[in-house]
């Protein structure tokens, strides 16, 4: 009877893990009244933070979420779109995918890469996602790998230093200045508050002739300034891009 009378709060993080299919095994057991963070959010606003936002944000901004469906191009893209929606604003998880995070940036239904990467990696972290592309069998003509946070840069040179790499320890940008900066592990971000300064560059500043076949970035909440900063390059080269817009 327990179950039915408390309230279970899924308060997980990990995109490896499907919260929807995790919601219906909670309720199978007994749980009725199983909660997502995004609802205790929506009725606590001033625990708001980063991504973790009330639903009534994505609301205030609907003229722009519509004209961001109207550019997607296909059918599996818009059903995402509007499964993330659903989720985000009525807590439905049940068009959400299986989460494969192995492919996050390498999708098997799209075409694979040929030849060696000439890969860009901004938020490079840990050298995370250059590893899992070595599991999926690519090979790396050349890398330049971003990473601003002091914390994991030691680890990426680590990582790296078997591959053709040149590695730097700063943010992507538009421009080249200095910013500030939290270092919160995975969620390292530029913020007016920062408890740190980090040195920003742009990319067609940083990396002139590099001409990337592949260029990567998940960099909290900065990809639409950093990629400003790599137009010439991108104009030139038309590499495959592989742009978190999450945030």
């Amino acid at each position: 009877a327990w179950k039915k009378e408390c309230s279970l709060l899924l308060g997980l993080h990990n995109p490896g893990v499907d919260i929807g299919a995790l919601r219906h095994e909670m309720q199978a057991i007994g749980f009725t009244r199983v909660w997502l963070l995004q609802e205790l959010i929506d009725q606590f606003p001033q625990r708001a933070h980063f991504w973790l936002a009330p639903s009534r944000e994505s609301l205030d901004v609907s003229d722009d979420i519509l004209k961001a469906y109207a550019t997607l191009a296909d059918e599996k893209s818009r059903d995402l779109f509007v499964a993330l929606l659903d989720q985000r604003l009525n807590a439905v998880t049940e068009g959400l995918p299986r989460p494969d995070p192995e492919n996050a940036y390498l999708p098997p239904d799209l075409r694979r890469p040929s030849g060696a990467l000439r890969f860009i990696d901004c938020g490079a972290y840990v050298g995370d996602t250059i590893e899992n592309f070595r599991r999926l069998g690519y090979e790396f003509a050349e890398i330049a790998a971003f990473e601003p946070d002091p914390a994991h840069y030691p680890k990426l040179a680590k990582a790296l230093r078997t591959e053709r790499a040149s590695l730097f320890p700063c943010g992507v940008w538009n421009c080249t200045q200095q910013l500030r900066f939290v270092s919160n592990d995975a969620a390292s971000h530029v913020a007016s508050n920062g408890d740190t300064m980090i040195q920003v560059v742009a990319l067609d500043d940083a990396l002139s002739g590099f001409s990337p076949t592949f260029i990567k970035m998940d960099i909290e909440g900065a990809e639409d300034v950093a990629l400003l900063g790599a137009r010439e390059m991108i104009t030139a080269h038309r590499p495959r891009l592989a742009i978190s817009a999450y945030h």
